[in-house]
């Protein structure tokens, strides 16, 4: 696998805000994919069995989380 040099350079920098190594910037990013991976699988699989979430519901369920919780979805 290789990396275009624009890419490598945004990568770096991502680190450096992030005050991480190279390394662990790209674990992390592989994990929070991995992790949307098996949430979009999980709620596939809620809405096969459920029904599709609505947005009405969405909503409601917004309301009852805690402040700073509102950017999801």
């Amino acid at each position: 696998m290789s990396l275009s040099a624009d890419l490598a350079r945004s990568i770096r920098a991502a680190a450096a805000a992030d005050a991480v190594s190279v390394s662990r910037w790209v674990v992390d990013s592989v994990e929070d994919r991995m992790l949307l991976r098996r949430m979009r699988d999980y709620l596939a699989g809620y809405e096969a069995e459920f029904g599709e979430i609505t947005d009405e519901e969405i909503t409601r369920i917004r309301g009852e989380l805690p402040d700073g919780s509102q950017r999801w979805r």
